[in-house]
């Protein structure tokens, strides 16, 4: 409901005064099982999408940099390993600036490295006044989290 993608039953969800209907794809960015990436599309042409998107054109090389795409810039993303494939997609939380980031198992798949980078970049994201709700298997090595869990 938060990321807009079901509508509640009965009453209204607001974010910033504004009924989060009107306003989800504005504010939050969702990385659930589906990626969101166009597989026939570059791995650049995938972050500028999402960034023109979001307005945000000038974060489209910061998204770059912090996961070091440089080299992977022009292949398609349907011969990347399902792994880099979820960097792709999480990538444009830099890319897009959302305030809200909904991250479903966003770690399956990733190696040790990204993992560390991906949870650097929540950990800045909090720092920064930003939201993260984060849904896992596994456990949070984020000592600033707050974690829920549920049986």
């Amino acid at each position: 409901m938060i990321a807009g993608i079901m509508q509640p039953s009965s009453g209204n969800i607001y974010y910033r005064n504004c009924n989060i209907n009107n306003v989800a794809k504005l504010y939050c960015t969702y990385i659930g099982h589906n990626l969101g990436l166009k597989s026939e599309m570059t791995v650049f042409e995938n972050l500028k999408f999402w960034s023109e998107i979001y307005n945000s054109a000038e974060t489209l090389y910061a998204a770059i940099h912090y996961f070091k795409l440089h080299n992977l810039l022009d292949e398609k993303c349907y011969s990347l390993s399902s792994g880099m494939q979820k960097i792709i997609a999480i990538a444009r939380l830099i890319a897009c600036q959302s305030d809200l980031w909904l991250l479903d198992e966003v770690e399956t798949n990733l190696s040790k490295e990204n993992r560390d980078l991906l949870n650097d970049l929540i950990v800045m994201k909090a720092n920064s006044g930003g939201i993260v709700l984060l849904s896992s298997h596994l456990e949070s090595s984020i000592k600033s989290a707050q974690i829920l869990q549920l049986d």
